[in-house]
């Protein structure tokens, strides 16, 4: 049997946020340069360059530079931003198109204004229906259940034991997966909750480490050596490129555990590249009824890639179990669904764990 690898991971609340200097939107009619900070635009003059024919024209992008401070060019969002418009008027693609909206999203976060906060919204939505539309299988979850909202009476569950379990919650699923059983979410969280009552914490309201789960208590899976991490600098990137850049090194046939923030949820590459997600809370992507996309992308040459969604995540489907056909779609779905804020991510890892189920335990 493979001994546990040392590891100082721990999920455990990120520290204290890093105070960052704001300044508000500037004025679409401002002209003039202005040299300090990041600055940031207005909605309008973003729409315009995103949804104007779904492509920017080259006045549009001269345009938006000339918004920019001279040291702003050397910001890494700003150097995105201008790749992504230079691959865009190239070629529509799903994908250059995602990245240049998380670039702006990720862009507004200096802003505080409600302009800004209600444009990282519309952008965020926009988002979530280019990911709803890129999943290619979804298991069904009747009851909506979740760990925060899960209870049995028959197993001496209470409401909100499972809260604080995503990692018992996912090595559950990876050893009931391995016995070829078929996807049950009851069964999964009720096996994740006994599970975490192993753990021997003070209380059941107890996040746990790596070390912990992937330990004694659970000695039918064991970690794999080889944990893949973010670069040092990677908090400065948006989050599609963060994770993208951790799932594209998966190697075929490999599951384990994703672990960003204080969450964990599973991650599985499989022999053909495609990628599939278990996460046993549940979406926080926002409606996507009325963003802008919905209404604008059908007939204006994006309708191949970025067909009507035939699977959704929402927030009230409690927790899902998605497949994706690559490690690109996955990572654009992960940015959205997941809870996680712009605000943290200087303080914040992404993390793969790799782990493998012991047969002769099972």
């Amino acid at each position: 049997m493979e001994t546990i690898q040392p590891a100082k991971l721990s999920i455990s609340s990120p520290p204290p946020r890093v105070k960052r200097k704001v300044k508000e939107i500037t004025n679409p009619d401002q002209e003039h340069l202005i040299s300090g900070k990041i600055q940031c635009y207005s909605p309008a003059i973003l729409k315009n360059i995103l949804f104007y024919n779904m492509i920017p024209s080259i006045r549009e992008v001269e345009h938006l530079q000339a918004k920019l401070s001279f040291n702003d060019f050397d910001n890494i969002f700003v150097k995105g931003l201008k790749a992504s418009f230079a691959r865009m008027q190239k070629q529509r693609s799903v994908k250059f198109l995602s990245i240049l909206i998380d670039c702006l999203r990720s862009f507004l976060r200096f802003s505080t204004s409600s302009e800004a906060k209600k444009l990282r919204v519309e952008l965020k939505s926009a988002l979530a229906y280019l990911s709803n539309a890129q999943i290619t299988f979804k298991s069904n979850n009747p009851k909506r259940l979740n760990q925060i909202t899960f209870k049995s009476k028959k197993d001496g569950i209470s409401k909100g034991e499972g809260a604080y379990a995503c990692g018992s919650h996912v090595i559950s699923f990876l050893s009931q997966s391995f016995k070829g059983k078929r996807y049950n979410i009851r069964k999964i969280l009720t096996e994740g909750v006994v599970r975490h009552r192993k753990l021997n914490h003070p209380t059941r309201k107890t996040l746990s480490n790596i070390e912990e789960i992937l330990g004694p208590i659970n000695p039918d899976l064991q970690m794999y050596n080889g944990w893949i991490t973010e670069k040092a600098n990677a908090s400065s990137y948006p989050w599609i490129t963060r994770f993208y850049s951790v799932l594209k090194k998966i190697k075929a046939s490999t599951s384990g555990l994703l672990c960003c923030q204080n969450h964990s949820l599973m991650c599985r590459v499989l022999s053909d590249k495609k990628v599939e997600l278990f996460d046993s809370e549940k979406s926080y992507a926002p409606s996507t009824k009325n963003n802008i996309l919905q209404r604008v992308v059908h007939g204006s040459g994006f309708s191949k890639e970025s067909k009507p969604p035939t699977y959704k995540v929402q927030t009230k489907d409690g927790a899902y179990h998605v497949r994706f056909a690559n490690s690109y779609f996955a990572a654009l779905f992960l940015s959205i669904h997941l809870k996680i804020n712009y605000t943290w991510s200087v303080n914040t890892s992404i993390i793969f764990v790799p782990v493998k189920v012991i047969p002769s335990l099972n």
